[in-house]
Parts: C-alpha cells; sequence; structure tokens
C-alpha cells in the first residue's frame, strides 16, 4: 500500500522544535515514528491514555469500584448466610415454643374438663343430698305438713325435733344435712 496521503497537524513551533530534536536524539525519523504511533491506534495496541489522561483515572477508579463491588458481594453472601443460619435457629426455637404452648393449652384443657367436671359432680352430689319435705319428714318421722311448716317458719319444732331440725338447713325450698 502505498503513503500518498498528506496530515498537517497544528503545533506550537517550540514543540514541533522540540520533537525534531528528541527524534534526531533517538535518531529515529519523525514521520516515521508518527506514522508508526497511527498504526498502533488503528490496531488497538496504543492506549488512548496518552491523550486522555482522565481515562488511565476512570480506569483504576473502575477497577476500584468492581474490586469494592466483589468485595461487598462476598460480605453480603457471608452475612446472607450467617442471617439464614440465626433465622434457622430462631424458627426452631419459635416451633419448640410452639409445640410447648401447645402442650400448655392442652393441658389447661385436660383442667377446665376436670374442674366442669368436678363441679358438675359436685353439684350433682350436692343436689343429690338435698331433702324434699317429705323425706325429712320420713327420716324425723313426722308429717310433711309439719316439716313444711317449720321450713317456711309457721312453727318451730318442739323441744324433741329440735335437736335433729339443728342439722339441717333450708337451701331452695330443700333440705340439707349440716
Amino acid at each position: 500500500m502505498s503513503k500518498d496521503k498528506l496530515i498537517t497537524i497544528r503545533i506550537e513551533e517550540s514543540k514541533r522544535d522540540a520533537f525534531r530534536e528528541w527524534a534526531k536524539n533517538n535518531q529515529v525519523d519523525g514521520a516515521t515514528f508518527l506514522y508508526k504511533i497511527i498504526e498502533k491506534c488503528i490496531s488497538n495496541e496504543l492506549s488512548t491514555d496518552i491523550v486522555n489522561p482522565n481515562t488511565a483515572s476512570q480506569k483504576s477508579t473502575l477497577m476500584d469500584i468492581q474490586t469494592n463491588i466483589h468485595k461487598l458481594s462476598e460480605k453480603f453472601k457471608q452475612t446472607t448466610i450467617e442471617q439464614d443460619s440465626k433465622m434457622t435457629t430462631l424458627q426452631s426455637q419459635i416451633d419448640d415454643l410452639k409445640s410447648q404452648l401447645n402442650i400448655q393449652n392442652t393441658q389447661n384443657n385436660k383442667l377446665e374438663s376436670t374442674q366442669k367436671l368436678s363441679k358438675r359432680v359436685a353439684n350433682n352430689n350436692q343436689e343429690d343430698n338435698l331433702l324434699s319435705d317429705r323425706q325429712l319428714a320420713e327420716i324425723l318421722k313426722v308429717s310433711p305438713t309439719t316439716v313444711n311448716r317449720w321450713r317456711t317458719g309457721q312453727r318451730k319444732p318442739s323441744n324433741k325435733h329440735q335437736d335433729l331440725f339443728d342439722h339441717y338447713e333450708v337451701i331452695e325450698n330443700k333440705w340439707r344435712k349440716i
């Protein structure tokens, strides 16, 4: 391929003179040197950092950011693993507490059932121990009418029956032995 196109650039005279001096001291043809630089740029072998110093800084900053992202990602993974472990432990403790609560509720329900049954038995026993006027009359060997009059306060028992009568109390028109 022939080199038949000309590139003209504008540069300060002092820089042009300094470049010519540099090329002469390094025994390099200035035009050939610039031609090789253009070839390196085209083949992506030359970084643009020499004309854009911010690019190097940006690349460095980008690398730092990527490194920090990687570190944070690893830390996040580790923290997540630790938190998952803690959550598993907490869930296990919650499950244990729920189990204990269920046991306690079951025991409380059994206790309540037992208490209700005990009250029913006690009420039944109390009702079984209550006597009608007729039943007390049979025990005391008097008429039911006499017992009814004692209960309503129309009459008082005789001395003979008072000792026996003192061993009973009235509950809702029934008699209970004291």
